[in-house]
């Protein structure tokens, strides 16, 4: 069985290069070599104090230590040893805090406050927390100051910050503002930097089960840490070969890509053996990205070597094509990655590429001594490929499409060859991995492709092998078999990006609403490859659901620095923005995204949904016109009307809003279209009092929807419409419905507060108090930071009302979301008499695009109506009640809170 997670006490400490990111823009070259010199003379000095260094990544470094005082005394003598360098400038920040090791991974809370600490030092200095500040007060030759309190991102609380003193630091003013990280950050305020899949059209619903209050920091998320163990600590794998560099002599531009089709064929030539672990093309293009010279995708002789080593390989192969008519000739040499040494050279000759190829990989396995067992195969490499060199010529153009994510190029080329050689399994896998970008579900020719794969997958190797299984486990659904597939995948490559990308896919689609855990796949995609757009788009959408919107700002702006003016970026940011409330910076960013790419549709959903919560409907009518005359929202049309829907409603013209939401059902060309649809009119009943109505058309839409967390969401508004409306026993029953969908801690802590209301709300106050105890133990249970946990405090809010103490209820809403129970907020504040914060309130409740305004949005007006007779002013107070029931009346006759304002009504024009 795997070990358990081990926590343990310690120091740890984060360092950053000053200037990296404008030094790498202007010399690349000299950038790389400043990193190492950083290293070569932080290394020993780590390791001096008894410290390790467990990460390098870029300009940065990750230690530990088992004691404050050895870290700040690294942390000094590397500063004042690096004090004379002009160049070369760190910061670093020392913390003192409990961190999980769970194999390879090392995170926890004192990880994340570590790397916040940081930014703050000045070049040259350094800043520690008070913990670390009382383990060294009484050290000979240590001095501090305090900088004061600092409020540091994703921690919930104000920490104090000291500086250290000294000869050589460089100290901080105590009021000096909060230094932003260098290379972090770049500004975004000019003009402008400015959901996905089924989670857009729906992307209300996550905000009944309360998203996220707290931040999950795996490994150093916000540092885009890797796998530990940076360029200078990689170790060699044991008979395992690197094919890098083979130059065509002859003619240097290579024009028929004969150098590409002889470092493919050697690899799989040579993979046949399973004593040699050959470095696969994949992986070695990846790093180029990395280590390359010019524009960063190239392996050439200056970064081989550093390739090779980052790569894990014990030898590497190098060579030379020569062309003499008809004739090549190929010499090739391999040599040992850690010295330099040759082991010795190669060379074959012919007319036939692929006899060429069979010739040297023999000489090469003869002279690593690998030899071929009696189970191995040693076939000839167009068995193991295809037999036409213009086929194989085919498939390299369209791999190199491939891999710069031109798929719907690198389709065409893979086509052709498959055309030439049907049985060429190597480009079936990639031009079914093509098409499964290119097409939506249910992926028809991917799904045709794979199956012939499935059949027959002669020639590929193990890895390749698996990527199919797992690729087929997405466009089948069969997600079980694509994370087993990519468990097994890992565990015989742990740098196998495709295992980790689709590892993250099955886990982002499985149903379970857990996104924390697909960020560790993700980032170990971007730390393989830092140019995987696919893999920024997932990340983009895994902090937007989960509210890391620092994060994700710094990501998206990472990802514009790579992809200037690329599209995506500027939407993230504008997501990002919003959920930030810098909704000036959102706005341009939207815009900015429309403006690259009016066809990209989410783009334009998402600013739509913006504009209708800043109450721009003339924006928000404007923009649906041009999405109505644009082709590219042809196929989404049911979504612009449901759209258009919002807009009449958010306006009060209702009939308007019906009549586009038939419009809407007649051009639902699927189930989920039409359940989408069904659940937001459904939406409009309930707000209009027709709460009969809006729940059998909830409960169809359930059935409609396939995907398991938008009908468990669906269920929550049916659970969470009944309790407004005092229909607690079918409530209960309901939740009875939930069960089925339990797979997360986040859902179990809805469930348990919807029926703990409904305990309340029977009278059964002591199984309300016994579900708030469930609730607790299970975020006591959990590892990690549970991002709906506000429902407990909610919970306890509406138990502390029930028994009367609202003023301790009340103090429950400084752990709630600022829109979250706005409902029992304004109830609380009338009967502490705080009449003009109750009415604040309600104002908020009728905020346009708020998810709870469907059902808050009347509640506002009968609410408003009780604060006015409370506070003496009855015509402010009919006024409201008659709202109330002119919006309701054509609703249900018999819902309590409609009786309840009738009487009231009554009541006081009796009185007048």
């Amino acid at each position: 069985m795997p070990s358990e997670p081990k926590r343990k006490l310690v120091a740890i400490m984060f360092t950053d290069m000053v200037g990296y990111t404008s030094l790498m823009q202007s010399d690349e070259e000299q950038a790389r070599k400043l990193v190492q010199k950083q290293r070569d003379l932080l290394k020993p000095l780590v390791e001096k104090h008894d410290g390790t260094v467990l990460q390098y990544v870029g300009d940065g470094t990750f230690c530990m230590f088992n004691s404050a005082i050895e870290a700040v005394n690294a942390a000094m003598e590397i500063q004042r040893s690096i004090a004379s360098e002009k160049n070369l400038k760190l910061r670093i920040g020392i913390h003192i805090g409990d961190v999980v090791k769970d194999g390879d991974e090392i995170y926890g809370d004192g990880v994340n406050i570590a790397s916040r600490l940081e930014p703050l030092a000045p070049p040259g200095g350094v800043c520690f927390t008070g913990e670390v500040a009382s383990s060294i007060r009484n050290q000979t030759g240590i001095t501090f100051k305090s900088l004061g309190e600092k409020r540091l991102k994703n921690v919930d609380r104000s920490l104090e910050v000291f500086a250290l003193t000294g000869k050589g630091l460089v100290v901080p003013d105590s009021g000096e503002e909060e230094l932003q990280h260098a290379g972090e950050t770049q500004d975004l305020s000019v003009s402008p930097p400015s959901h996905a899949n089924s989670l857009n059209g729906k992307k209300r619903l996550y905000s009944i089960a309360g998203t996220i209050a707290a931040a999950l920091i795996i490994w150093v998320v916000f540092r885009g840490f890797g796998n530990f163990g940076g360029v200078s600590e990689v170790v060699a794998d044991e008979n395992s070969l690197a094919v890098l560099v083979i130059d065509n002599i002859s003619n240097p531009e290579d024009p028929q890509r004969l150098t590409e089709m002889i470092k493919e064929l050697l690899i799989t030539d040579l993979s046949q053996s399973k004593t040699l672990r050959v470095v696969g093309s994949q992986r070695l293009y990846d790093l180029a990205k990395q280590f390359g010279n010019g524009d960063g995708s190239l392996i050439n002789r200056d970064n081989a070597t550093e390739i090779a080593r980052e790569a894990r390989a014990q030898w590497m192969l190098t060579g030379r094509l020569t062309q003499l008519g008809d004739k090549m000739v190929l010499t090739t040499q391999i040599e040992n990655v850690r010295d330099g040494k040759i082991l010795d050279a190669q060379r074959a000759d012919g007319t036939d590429l692929f006899d060429i190829i069979d010739q040297l990989s023999r000489e090469i396995r003869d002279d690593l001594g690998v030899f071929a067992s009696a189970e191995e195969s040693d076939s000839p490499v167009e068995e193991m490929t295809t037999n036409s060199p213009e086929a194989y010529k085919l498939y390299v153009d369209g791999l190199a499409a491939f891999r710069e994510s031109n798929f719907t190029e690198s389709e065409l080329f893979l086509i052709r060859a498959v055309e030439i050689d049907s049985t060429f399994s190597q480009a079936l896998l990639y031009l079914a991995m093509s098409q499964g970008w290119i097409e939506s579900p249910p992926y028809p020719k991917a799904r045709a492709n794979l199956t012939i794969l499935k059949r027959n997958s002669k020639g590929l190797h193990l890895e390749e092998a698996y990527i199919v299984d797992a690729l087929y486990g997405i466009v089948f659904n069969d997600l079980e078999l694509t994370l087993s597939t990519t468990g097994s995948l890992l565990k015989e490559s742990p740098d196998n990006k495709w295992g980790h990308y689709f590892r993250a896919e099955a886990l982002f689609h499985d149903g379970d609403g857990d996104f924390i855990e697909v960020l560790e796949p993700l980032e170990k995609v971007l730390y393989l490859d830092p140019e995987f757009k696919m893999a920024y788009i997932h990340l983009f959408d895994v902090y937007d659901i989960e509210q890391f919107y620092d994060r994700g700002i710094v990501l998206a702006s990472r990802f514009l620095q790579k992809f200037p003016d690329n599209y995506l970026g500027y939407y993230a940011l504008g997501r990002f923005y919003n959920g930030n409330n810098e909704k000036t910076l959102a706005r341009s960013s939207y815009e900015k995204a429309i403006e690259l790419n009016p066809e990209f549709t989410r783009a334009g959903f998402d600013y739509f949904e913006f504009l209708i919560s800043e109450s721009d409907i003339d924006a928000a009518l404007d923009l649906l016109g041009k999405m109505e005359n644009n082709e590219s929202y042809t196929n989404v049309l049911p979504r612009v009307w449901d759209a258009y829907a919002d807009v009449y409603t958010a306006i009060e013209q209702y009939d308007k809003a019906y009549e586009a939401y038939e419009k809407s059902a007649a051009l639902a060309s699927s189930d989920f279209l039409k359940g989408m649809t069904l659940s937001e009119e459904a939406e409009l009943d309930i707000q209009l009092g027709k709460v009969t109505t809006g729940i059998r058309k909830m409960s169809m839409n359930v059935n409609l929807i396939a995907i398991e967390f938008l009908r468990f969401f669906t269920l929550s508004e049916i659970v969470a419409t009944l309790i407004t409306h005092n229909e607690y026993e079918f409530a209960l029953s309901m939740t009875d419905s939930m069960d089925s969908y339990m797979r997360s801690v986040e859902r179990k802590i809805l469930r348990g507060y919807l029926k703990g209301l409904i305990y309340l709300r029977t009278g059964k106050t002591a199984s309300a108090i016994k579900m708030a105890t469930e609730m607790q133990n299970m975020i006591l249970n959990e590892d990690r930071k549970i991002r709906d946990k506000h429902f407990l405090n909610m919970l306890n809010a509406e138990i502390h009302a029930a028994a009367g103490d609202y003023q301790k209820a009340l103090g429950e809403y400084g752990h709630i979301p600022e829109d979250e129970g706005l409902l029992l907020k304004s109830e609380l504040l009338r009967k502490l008499k705080h009449f003009q914060e109750a009415l604040e309130v309600t104002e908020q409740m009728q905020k346009p695009g708020r998810f709870e305004s469907f059902f808050e949005f009347p509640l506002a007006f009968y609410q408003r109506g009780l604060i006015y007779e409370d506070m003496g002013n009855a015509d402010l107070a009919i006024k409201n009640y008659e709202k109330l029931l002119e919006l309701w009346k054509d609703g249900d006759k018999k819902l309590p809170i409609r009786l309840d304002a009738q009487k009231r009504l009554s009541s006081l024009k009796k009185n007048m």
